[in-house]
């Protein structure tokens, strides 16, 4: 079923925008939203990306591509706080 969904989604999208579709973002994105199963199924829809959203960094040189993981900064937090965690994991200063 999985697999069914994904690749109607992923066909339905290109279709409709008229270009390729290479990545997917989990619906929910925790840690308990997908699966292995959830996995082999976007590889095997054609997907090459698929973003999670439980939070973390994602390690140079070691980054899963079918568990990118993404933070959301904190609209209320200071700019000072978004710019020395960005500086801290990607070792540049953010403007």
């Amino acid at each position: 079923r999985q697999l069914d969904e994904l690749v109607t989604s992923k066909r339905e999208l290109e279709e409709r925008l008229g270009i390729p579709v290479h990545t997917i973002s989990y619906p929910v994105g925790r840690l308990e939203s997908f699966s292995s199963v959830t996995r082999a199924a976007a590889v095997k829809a054609g997907y090459r990306v698929a973003f999670s959203f439980y939070g973390g960094c994602n390690p140079f040189g070691a980054i899963d591509p079918y568990d990118v993981r993404r933070y959301a900064p904190n609209a209320r937090a200071p700019r000072f706080r978004l710019q020395t965690t960005l500086a801290a994991v990607t070792s540049k200063y953010w403007l």
